[in-house]
């Protein structure tokens, strides 16, 4: 299984903005990954976990459309983003 984990800090003029997009792309997300977890702390600090069965399938879905709307929301909407993949 891949596991790629996100962590980024929302900006404080972008909260509504970033959960708008994440409300309208998740479940997009869910049906293209084995697995999709977001958390928030504080309407500040973001989270998200997504997993795939297996390397080929990350590598299918990861430049997809919804994927690409979720990159644009973290570079436009976050800073310090860090994006990590792990293979499990």
């Amino acid at each position: 299984m891949d596991t790629v984990l996100i962590k980024a800090k929302i900006k404080n003029s972008k909260q509504t903005e970033f959960f708008q997009t994440m409300e309208s792309i998740k479940e997009l997300l869910r049906n293209k990954c084995s697995g999709f977890k977001m958390n928030t702390k504080n309407n500040k600090n973001v989270s998200i976990r997504i997993s795939f069965d297996d390397t080929n399938k990350l590598e299918r879905n990861i430049n997809g459309a919804e994927f690409n709307i979720l990159k644009g929301a973290l570079t436009s909407l976050c800073t310090d983003v860090e994006i990590i993949q792990n293979e499990i």
